[in-house]
């Protein structure tokens, strides 16, 4: 976590936003969050099945609950941009450039705009066994049409494969990446 944080504070993000759990905000608060306040604005959000928008339905379901669910509940942090990253994985500086560079470009629209920086799926594989991926449908532009959360995604052979919700294994192609 520090290196995410230190990574998105020098490619120019102004504030940390910390998504927890209600149950241990006294000691993350103690633990990890003192650690930034003096450096950095610092703001907390819950998460947890009472803390998503009665609209949002489809996070309830515990596999869905990642990174969406996150984006949420963070939204109520006010923060202009919300770059995701967990505890437990590290996206490299590189990730946290790209994000910033998009939301300080300037638009030609008053539509709100997006990103997501991802990686090609075959090489976030584990050689250890299988794990759980968001796998990105996109358009032949690059733009995202649509992300499904897959648990027991694994390497096989020279691709990858997940079973989809009818258990039938599908081959993840992955190859394709963007700048």
């Amino acid at each position: 976590m520090d290196y995410a944080v230190y990574d998105a504070l020098a490619a120019g993000f102004t504030k940390v936003v910390f998504v927890i759990r209600h149950d241990f905000e006294a000691d993350f608060r103690k633990g990890i969050g003192s650690k930034y306040e003096n450096r950095v604005a610092v703001d907390y959000v819950f998460q947890g099945l009472d803390t998503l928008p009665p609209a949002s339905a489809h996070w309830r379901d515990a596999r869905n609950r990642g990174h969406g669910a996150c984006d949420l509940v963070c939204s109520r942090a006010r923060a202009r941009a919300v770059p995701v990253g967990e505890r437990r994985r590290y996206y490299g500086k590189n990730s946290y450039r790209i994000a910033a560079q998009h939301l300080v470009r300037p638009t030609s629209t008053e539509l709100p705009e997006y990103c997501l920086v991802g990686f090609p799926v075959l090489q976030t594989l584990s050689e250890h066994g299988s794990v759980a991926r968001a796998i990105c449908d996109l358009d032949g532009d690059g733009f995202l049409k649509g992300l499904v959360e897959r648990t027991k995604v694994e390497k096989s052979g020279t691709t990858g494969r997940y079973p989809d919700d009818d258990g039938t294994m599908q081959v993840l192609r992955g190859t394709r990446s963007y700048p």
